[in-house]
């Protein structure tokens, strides 16, 4: 998807008008509008300006890189995690650990509903075997 595109799906997505994003960006309704006719291109200020607004890098809005606005990139956890102080570095790996733990539990769990599905699969081809014989 090109800027567009992804300018006016990112609106709709925000439930927003033409309107409500002029508001909240500064730019002219008409002029976005325009933007997403695909009549005119922004200017560079501009699209910071609506990158802002969406949360989203460039590349994203522009339809160069896929990013899905809000998404962190490991530069952004790196740098913030340099930023804290041992105690929260320590919570964050806690809870981290305890995200492993849950996710190896429902590993497990997922392991033995396939065991009692396919249990289960042999006994009903042995019921049906059965029935069969009678």
């Amino acid at each position: 998807m090109g800027f567009a595109e992804n300018l006016t799906k990112m609106r709709k997505q925000m439930g927003w008008t033409q309107i409500d994003l002029g508001i909240k960006s500064g730019i002219n309704p008409k002029t976005l509008s325009s933007y997403e006719n695909g009549r005119t291109e922004p200017n560079l200020g501009e699209i910071v300006k609506l990158c802002k607004v969406f949360d989203c890098s460039i590349a994203y809005l522009t339809g160069t890189k896929e990013r899905e606005p809000g998404d962190i990139s490991i530069e952004d956890i790196m740098f913030k995690l340099n930023t804290l102080d041992i105690d929260r570095l320590e919570q964050i790996d806690e809870h981290v650990s305890d995200l492993i733990k849950q996710r190896k539990e429902l590993e497990r769990i997922y392991a033995e509903k396939a065991e009692l599905e396919q249990r289960l699969m042999k006994y009903n081809e042995i019921l049906k075997k059965m029935k069969k014989d009678t």
